[in-house]
């Protein structure tokens, strides 16, 4: 038996744009196939192959989604295979219809006597509860063989081995819970995949689904598509999904490095670990998170810009950014702790971080929570990302912190 805590996600197929010889496109700027499949079919019908306007892909794709045209978007289709995800997750997942297509495990064919189940977000971390939850996963497993070795007798009569198979195990399903484990293939166009994410990835999702999505997301974006317009310091949706500020980070490599090291260091200190992007002075943009220390949705979103300084990040912010005093003083007015304390205080907190390179805050920022947080600097000592990790302060005593401090270490050198 197997417990999932976070759902797999593989792409299968992904769009292939063959551009016929007779109605060659003038394309300006780099673009995936399914962005030149799009603006193809969007050009076709008005026979401007010619690209008398010389937009790039990308901003003809642009043009297109603000004139309402997203109708060309659903040329692109991608197909994926999520696994790890719960019966619950699907049956909301499958109301997606428009644009869609699912095919999953079925339970009256496939043998259910080896399931898996999926921890629901909401216990991760909980040791008693989730030992409850097990318990109860067991029992219902226990359940299901039982009752199919009853059916299998009682319908011995029926001489078609499968069909006898089929008509146990259909009725045995019915005890297992909506936590069990299946697979399901999902292909939609583009414009189908972004109304499904826009949805799913919010705060008021339901987390399983939620975390699916961001899940997702992850995945397509190293598809090429998923992409963070830095002048505008927004998401832009054509072809891309939702865009994230991955494409900077995923060039310089420091998504390959950061994400094996941030389940290294939440998997071994049993806390959540955030990775952010600075935006400016004034603003930090989340970007990824691994963990299940603390419930993640009740104090920050993925893609949602967080006002800084702030906490421990906003200590790192303080340490390693360009901004005076008195720009400081102007931005800590303006944000809010749970135990706020004064700017002189605050201040000595920089000073402190500036000499041993972390931030610790112990709840004064979210209440029962402590944060550690580091710098990722660039080659030219430039604040680019901020590592963080937040476990409940009963949990992370002094020898914990020095030890979560000397593992998050290696991922600011080998940044550098």
């Amino acid at each position: 038996m197997r417990f999932y805590t976070e759902p797999v996600v593989t792409v299968l197929a992904r769009p292939q744009f063959a551009e016929p010889a007779h109605l060659k496109v003038n394309w300006i700027g780099e673009s995936t196939d399914g962005e030149r499949l799009a603006e193809f079919a969007g050009r076709l019908c008005y026979m401007s192959q010619k690209n008398p306007a010389t937009r790039s892909t990308r901003d003809y794709l642009e043009n297109i989604k603000k004139q309402g045209h997203g109708s060309v978007l659903e040329h692109a289709n991608y197909s994926l295979l999520l696994e790890g995800v719960s019966r619950s997750l699907t049956h909301e997942l499958v109301r997606h219809r428009a644009g869609f297509a699912y095919s999953q495990l079925s339970q009256r064919y496939v043998d259910e006597t080896d399931a898996s189940f999926v921890v629901p977000p909401a216990i991760q971390g909980d040791a008693a509860m989730e030992a409850a939850w097990r318990l109860q996963m067991d029992g219902a497993l226990a359940a299901y063989v039982a009752m199919v070795e009853q059916l299998m007798e009682r319908y011995s009569w029926v001489a078609d081995k499968v069909h006898r198979r089929k008509m146990a195990r259909e009725a045995a399903r019915s005890v297992l819970p909506n936590g069990t484990e299946t697979k399901i293939v999902c292909t939609a166009n583009a414009r189908a995949w972004r109304t499904m994410l826009e949805l799913r990835s919010s705060e008021g999702a339901e987390q399983e689904i939620r975390r699916c999505a961001v899940a997702i997301l992850r995945t397509l974006q190293a598809e090429g598509f998923v992409r963070y317009d830095e002048a505008a310091r927004s998401y832009s949706v054509s072809l891309h999904i939702l865009e994230l500020a991955y494409g900077v980070l995923r060039r310089s490599g420091l998504m390959d490095l950061a994400r094996p090291l941030m389940h290294a260091i939440s998997d071994t200190h049993g806390v959540s670990v955030y990775l952010s992007k600075v935006l400016d002075p004034t603003s930090l943009l989340l970007l990824d998170w691994v963990g299940v220390a603390f419930r993640t949705d009740l104090y920050v979103t993925v893609g949602r810009p967080s006002p800084v300084p702030a906490g421990a990040s906003g200590v790192i912010m303080a340490a390693f950014g360009n901004s005076s005093e008195p720009e400081l003083e102007a931005l800590f007015s303006k944000v809010a702790w749970y135990q706020k304390p004064s700017f002189t205080e605050f201040l000595a907190r920089v000073k402190d971080a500036k000499k041993s390179g972390f931030a610790v805050d112990r709840g004064t920022m979210f209440q029962g929570i402590t944060l550690v947080s580091v710098p990722v600097l660039s080659p030219s000592w430039e604040l680019l990302l901020i590592l963080t990790a937040a476990g409940h302060s009963h949990d992370l005593e002094p020898e914990a912190l020095e030890a979560l401090r000397q593992r998050k270490k290696p991922v600011v050198e080998a940044a550098c």
